[in-house]
């Protein structure tokens, strides 16, 4: 592998019950370099996909642009890192059916002593997540440096997911630069048995909360413990772009105990 690789482009993983990691300790980033498209699925025994440090050689960049992975059930986080140091152009994310996985993105995506290019690095445009029981997070408490490309977020049948952005502005930091940029435009929730909220904000200040303008469509559907999109409700945000925010509720009427299920569309 460690010689097939600087040349590699596509690499399919599939129903390797035993395989622990794809990666050997001694593997170099460096022969990452051409990979374009990565799909891992039915590999039960992998627990983290990439475990490496992506600040090896810090001036190489990969040219991956799409991971799959599926039914990889033991699998609890894909990177040991933050991965945008040299997955700058990583443009499609998608994790279904993997039961033991809690968190995305397992790291703080902010400053950390790093430069402003290599933090705001991620080109990921679209992420979808479905039938991961055990997730809870999809992404750490700063996730600004994520939205500069990103344009649609799809998420369904996550039981253990209660909120989808939880940002402590204490540790986001200044937006201006984020906001400039953002691209984010659809948010699509989907039988996420205990979502509470979209938005949960600590710590804002009262300040302005950017990130959010291209935000055009919010749809949440089969959510039947949702409250807030936004907590707390006197959150000053900026979403200037919202055209239609689309939520499928549950009501009960007591008389006939009758569940009647409503579209608001706002």
């Amino acid at each position: 592998l460690q010689d097939a690789t600087p040349k590699l482009e596509k690499l399919f993983v599939s129903d390797m019950q035993n395989l622990k990691e794809i990666w050997p300790p001694q593997f170099s980033i460096s022969n990452l370099c051409q990979l374009r498209e990565l799909m891992v699925e039915g590999c039960d025994s992998i627990e983290v996909l990439f475990n490496m440090d992506f600040g090896e050689i810090e001036q190489l960049r990969s040219s991956l642009r799409s991971i799959r992975v599926r039914r990889c059930d033991s699998l609890v986080k894909l990177f040991s890192c933050n991965p945008f140091l040299f997955f700058n152009n990583l443009q499609e994310l998608t994790v279904g059916i993997c039961g033991s996985i809690q968190v995305l993105f397992n790291t703080d995506l902010g400053r950390a002593g790093k430069s402003e290019e290599q933090v705001c690095s991620s080109s990921l445009r679209s992420i979808k997540v479905y039938k991961c029981k055990s997730l809870v997070n999809l992404f750490p408490v700063n996730p600004m440096p994520l939205f500069n490309h990103l344009e649609e977020l799809r998420v369904r049948w996550c039981a253990s997911v209660e909120v989808i952005f939880d940002i402590d502005m204490g540790c986001a930091g200044e937006t201006d630069k984020v906001s400039s940029s953002s691209r984010l435009r659809s948010i699509y929730l989907e039988e996420l048995g205990k979502l509470r909220e979209v938005w949960r904000i600590k710590d804002d200040g009262n300040n302005l909360i950017h990130g959010f303008e291209a935000v055009e469509r919010i749809d949440i559907r089969y959510c039947w413990r949702f409250e807030n999109i936004i907590t707390p409700a006197t959150t000053n945000f900026e979403m200037r772009a919202l055209k239609q925010v689309k939520i499928q509720v549950k009501m009960v009427e007591s008389k006939q105990d009758q569940e009647v299920y409503t579209t608001l569309n706002i």
